[in-house]
């Protein structure tokens, strides 16, 4: 949805992410998940390609295992969610982590 994405966009500019308007890419500037690793486990509504992307964008890094990551984004409380929980690592959904970007 173009909207969707337009709203997003709008969001990471507000959020200081800076866009070159000749190639249109993101750069992460101070993000908060600069540095940070993350997994996406359970649906999306954004998809989990794209919202690796971004996280890309931010500065963060996609991992294999809960063990690795700083963050567990899930829509589902499931082995990922309870293994998060148990190594005492960060979880969202997808909904507040676009929202953390704003």
């Amino acid at each position: 949805n173009f909207m969707y994405i337009e709203s997003i966009y709008k969001s990471l500019l507000e959020y200081g992410v800076k866009i070159s308007s000749t190639e249109k890419q993101i750069e992460a500037t101070d993000s908060i998940y600069s540095g940070k690793k993350f997994i996406i486990s359970g649906s999306t509504n954004l998809g989990k390609k794209e919202l690796y992307a971004m996280i890309e964008k931010l500065g963060g890094s996609e991992v294999s295992t809960v063990k690795q990551c700083d963050w567990l984004i899930t829509s589902e409380r499931h082995n990922k969610y309870n293994d998060a929980i148990k190594y005492g690592k960060q979880v969202m959904t997808e909904e507040e982590f676009l929202n953390s970007i704003k």
